[in-house]
């Protein structure tokens, strides 16, 4: 009962209640509240499905959705869109939860959303407009200005957005790619300004290549940031080649990344990071004009950019490997096995150009670059150094150190072939480009083994190094300057052709100052160069007939300077200099220095030297030491000048030391002579027998006289101890001889002035003891037909040994001569071509012995009396002979034979000399007469007593010092033209201590023993006159020594004589 009031009582208020208006309002409120819940999932999905089939779906099924608006969540299952041949969108699941009451908050809060096994097509159609699934963004009709955004006061949170096994398939009329999602998730996202970076992350394919994204950061506001760790293995690059149409004829390649990366845009800077590594393999790149071909690249490393790239700053390593470049339109092709770049480098993009910082290091190796018949290659390069900016943009300062291996260089065009085994480039460079291009360089540069060939043309080189500054401004003016040092090792320079040349230089330095600032068609005006030079191992070899090998030891050029004036010298030292050659495979000369002292040469080409010297001059040294056929100490210069117009001109050539070796040998070849044209090819011939320089050789036009360069010397001289030596084997018996200048002067040369006298002066010792004097005046130049060559010479020759001349005389009569002096003096005169000789000739002591029978028989047979009657007769008391012998006549009709000159001598002579021979033959009173005679001319005749030696003795004792003490002051008191004849006697059985030993008998090694003691003794009492007693050398004259038997002693004979 009471559970039937309590139902009685309750239906009681409802009833009372429903009878109320608000109630019943309420009620019905609620109703289609709860109606509209539970049908609004039911609407919603039919109103999408309708949605759908309207915006271009060929059909669409939703399995089933829920939706609770009280707890904020929705679900949809099986979903599929449908077109006309292809699923627009399927998805087996998705669900979504979210905050309502956040949204009376303007805050759209999604707490959870997923979605599982989704795929959905973008396509963008032909028009441009985009569909997603089976809806169409709406065309727009026409371009309007964004607005910028004023912003929003909602905020949209989302705390977890988790997307699995799904995929996008974006489709457009040039590019179509499928991208896979297999897990991708969304955490903590927030619009709020002070919100954290929302957390994502990313795993899942383009196409078919995998893509990680990890540890993402996602914010959008206040600015947008994207961070996070990427990883993408192998992407085909040819995939991208239909979004490349127009642009790439062909791209392809495997793309890898692997890195953390962060990108962000606020309102007035973006900015991008990535480090990590990228790889791209068999890259291929393809253009127009341009092919690229890369087998691998990979870069490792950070790569920081800002501003849209304004700003970026590279660290890490880039490595390229098996890299070929075409670029068809420049005929241009790259072949590059191995490219490296590491290091850090900074790059800021501004209005007037570039801010650069690099400090880094790059490699190259196995490159070869081709260009219309042009090849560079080389093996290895490497740059490691620094490079920035100085001061602003247009200022660039370089600083590291370039090493390239293996250059070599190809033109076909030019036949040029370069190769450079080695290049070092060391030291800092400075560029300006603010006004004109400035470069100042400081440091160092090494080539090793260079070599370059054009043509006919080779050059190379072991060693170039330069150190110092190098500038270079261009400009209204353009100059270029340095400062430094430069060194050459083992210089060859060679060229082919119808001149060879070929030449070596062991190595070479220069040290100074050099600017260059080019003036047309004009070189010095151009230089300004100055410092010192020096080089060392020159060879030089000279083509032609006559092919020779020069070399200099070194080269040193002090003070050198070229300019607008030319080029100066202050002192140029050259040590060794020879001359060989290949043909006669010997030495043709040696020279051991040559100095010059202020040398110039001029823009005219004119050179000149105040002063020379050049030492240690040997002609045709033969292998034996310090035997030669030609030396000279030492050859000096002063005043020399010569230019192409007027020729050469010498103050002064001095020779000292001069020793020259001339003979003949028995077909009368002079050695000198045979030597010379022994250097020449003569099978360097060409038709006719002529060489080439004959037959290129110009023939002036008659008539036509050019101006000839003259030679202008205002003296020549040898001083010190000069000597020729002759050896003429055309004779029986050798003629040797010894020529011993005391005194050479020849003065005022000049071959352009036909009336300037000529000056010789010569004061000789021949045969070591013969003095020879020569002067007088010559004029040997001639500029008209009706010019002659004249002279005026006085000679005079002293105490000349004839056994020296004995040679000539029995080749010419059979006769020698054993022993005895020869003195001669005359003159010398030559006008209009007519000789006039004037001698006279004094025979002291002559013995004569026929060698040649026959020949002395018929010399017997054309004197008025036998030889050695007509001697007999010819000998004064003194057993000297006195003979003149004057010639005359046409110079060009005159023959110097000596037989004849010998014959008609002795017999104009022997005439007069009869009369002593006629008083003989008239007895008694003749014969009284004639000695009376005699006496009369001996009375006033002076006799010294002789220096007597004991046996052996090669010294002069005490006595004998004092002896020659007053004989040394009479000569020195006598007449100037009196000498002292020092005759040595050895007595051949005294000093070889066997008593009846004869001369005959001497074997020959013991005569030429005594002949040498003699001498020895001789030279003694010479040079104690000479350096004790103050006896000029000349008037102390040495015989040769005379071999006697008996038993008198050995001694030296004093004999004063004018």
């Amino acid at each position: 009962m009471l559970m039937n009031f309590s139902i009685k009582k309750s239906k009681e208020r409802l009833l009372t209640a429903w009878g109320k208006r608000g109630v019943r309002v309420g009620v019905s409120i609620a109703t289609v509240f709860l109606l509209f819940v539970l049908l609004l999932p039911f609407a919603v999905k039919q109103g999408v499905q309708w949605w759908l089939v309207k915006n271009g779906a060929a059909e669409a099924v939703i399995s089933s959705l829920s939706l609770n608006l009280f707890t904020g969540t929705l679900h949809v299952k099986g979903v599929d869109v449908q077109g006309a041949q292809k699923m627009l969108f399927a998805t087996d699941g998705s669900g979504l939860k979210f905050d309502i009451l956040g949204l009376f908050g303007k805050e759209i809060h999604i707490e959870r959303t997923y979605y599982d096994h989704v795929t959905i097509q973008v396509k963008q159609e032909e028009d441009g407009q985009w569909k997603i699934a089976s809806y169409t963004t709406p065309e727009q009709k026409e371009n309007k200005p964004i607005e910028e955004s004023k912003g929003s006061d909602w905020t949209i949170l989302v705390d977890d957005v988790h997307i699995t096994n799904s995929s996008v398939e974006f489709i457009s009329p040039t590019f179509s790619t499928v991208v896979t999602i297999d897990d991708a998730q969304l955490t903590n996202f927030s619009t709020a300004a002070a919100a954290a970076p929302a957390d994502f992350h990313f795993k899942g394919k383009i196409d078919k290549t995998p893509l990680v994204l990890e540890a993402g950061k996602l914010r959008v506001l206040p600015d947008l940031m994207v961070a996070g760790q990427i990883n993408l293995l192998d992407f085909d690059t040819a995939s991208l080649s239909p979004l490349l149409v127009g642009q790439l004829e062909k791209i392809a390649g495997l793309f890898s990344m692997a890195g953390q990366f962060k990108f962000e845009m606020k309102s007035d800077t973006t900015a991008f990071r990535y480090d990590g590594d990228v790889n791209l393999a068999k890259t291929h790149l393809k253009m127009k004009d341009i092919n690229y071909l890369s087998d691998h690249t990979h870069w490792s490393g950070t790569v920081d950019a800002k501003n849209e790239w304004s700003q970026f700053i590279i660290d890490g390593a880039l490595l390229l490997d098996g890299i070929a470049l075409d670029l068809t339109q420049q005929s241009l092709s790259v072949d590059n096995k191995h490219l490296s770049f590491k290091g850090k480098t900074k790059v800021h993009l501004v209005e007037k150009g570039v801010v650069l910082t690099s400090d880094s290091t790059l490699i190259s190796d196995g490159i070869i670059v081709k260009q219309t018949g042009t090849i560079y290659g080389h093996k290895h390069l490497k740059w490691q150094g620094t490079l920035g900016n100085k001061q602003d943009a247009q200022h660039y300062l370089i600083d590291g150190d370039l090493t390239l291996g293996g250059m070599n260089i190809k033109m076909a065009d030019s036949g040029l072939a370069l190769t450079n085994q080695d290049v070092q480039f060391a030291g800092s460079t400075d560029i300006d480009l603010s006004s004109a291009l400035q470069i100042t360089h400081r440091g160092s540069f090494v080539s090793k083994g260079f070599k370059v060939l054009v043509g006919e043309m080779d050059y190379g080189h072991d060693q170039l190094t330069w150190k110092g500054n190098i500038s270079h401004k261009n400009g209204i003016l353009t100059t270029s300057s340095s400062k430094g040092t430069l060194q050459l090792e083992n210089i060859s320079y060679s060229q082919a052709g119808a001149s060879p040349l070929k030449v070596h230089l062991k190595n070479t330095s220069w040290a100074g100052t050099l600017s260059y600032s080019p003036v047309q068609d004009d070189i010095f005006a151009s230089l300004a160069l100055a410092g010192k030079v020096n080089a060392k191992g020159f060879a030089y070899a000279l083509p032609g007939t006559m092919p020779l090998d020069i070399g200099l030891a070194s080269i040193a050029c002090n003070d050198l300077s070229v300019g607008r004036d030319g080029v100066h010298l202050g002192t140029s030292l050259i040590d060794g200099l020879s001359i060989y050659s290949p043909i006669a495979k010997r030495m043709a000369l040696e020279l051991q220095k040559i100095t010059l002292t202020e040398s110039t040469v001029t823009p005219k080409y004119m050179v000149s030297s105040r002063a020379g010297s050049f030492a240690g001059f040997q002609l045709f040294p033969v292998d034996k030491k310090d035997q030669h056929n030609g030396e000279l100490e030492a050859l000096t210069f002063t005043g020399f000048s010569w230019s192409p117009q007027s020729g050469v001109e010498l103050k002064g050539l001095v020779a000292q030391a001069l020793s020259l070796e001339l003979e003949r040998d028995t077909k009368g070849d002079l050695n000198l002579a045979k030597l010379i044209a022994s250097l020449k090819d003569i099978e360097s011939k060409v038709d006719g027998g002529q060489t080439g320089e004959e037959v290129h050789r110009e023939v002036p036009a008659q008539g036509i006289q050019k101006s000839t360069p003259g030679v202008k010397v205002d003296k020549i001289e040898l001083v010190g101890d000069n000597k020729i030596l002759f050896t003429d084997h055309t004779l029986l018996v050798p003629y040797r001889s010894e020529t011993v200048f005391k005194k050479f002067l020849i003065e005022n040369i000049d071959t352009l002035n036909a009336k300037q006298d000529t000056l010789i002066t010569v004061e000789a010792l021949l045969e070591k003891r013969a003095p020879f004097t020569l002067s007088g005046k010559i004029r040997p130049f001639t500029k008209k037909p009706e010019e002659s060559v004249s002279a005026q010479l006085q000679f005079k020759l002293r105490n000349y040994p004839l056994r020296n001349l004995s040679p000539y005389l029995v080749q010419a009569v059979g006769t020698g001569l054993e022993s005895g002096q020869l003195k001669l003096q005359g003159t010398f005169k030559l006008e209009k071509g007519e000789v006039d000789i004037e001698n006279k000739l004094l025979f002291k002591k002559l013995v004569t012995k026929a060698v040649a029978p026959e020949l002395a028989k018929q010399l017997d047979n054309k004197l008025p009396v036998p030889l050695n009657t007509a001697l007999g007769l010819l000998r004064d008391s003194d057993d000297n002979i006195a003979l003149s012998i004057p010639i005359s006549g046409p110079i060009d009709k005159l023959d110097f034979n000596l037989t004849n000159i010998f014959i008609t001598a002795l017999s104009k002579a022997v005439v007069p000399a009869a009369s002593s021979y006629l008083m003989y033959a008239l007895g008694p009173y003749g014969a009284l007469a004639y000695v009376g005679m005699k006496i009369g001319q001996n009375i006033l005749e002076v006799h010294l007593p002789p220096v007597n030696f004991v046996k052996g003795e090669e010294k002069l004792s005490v006595d004998q010092k004092d002896y020659l003490q007053r004989i040394g002051k009479i000569v020195k008191e006598g007449k100037a033209n009196s000498d002292l004849q020092v005759v040595p006697v050895t007595n051949v059985a005294l000093e070889l201590g066997r008593e009846g030993q004869l001369v005959a008998d001497l074997s020959q090694e013991q005569r030429q023993k005594m002949l040498k003691l003699g001498q020895l003794r001789a030279q003694i009492i010479q040079k104690y006159l000479v350096e004790k007693q103050g006896v000029a050398a000349g008037k102390v004259l040495l015989s040769v020594t005379r071999l006697e038997d008996g038993s008198a002693s050995s001694r030296v004979e004093l004999q004063p004589e004018e």
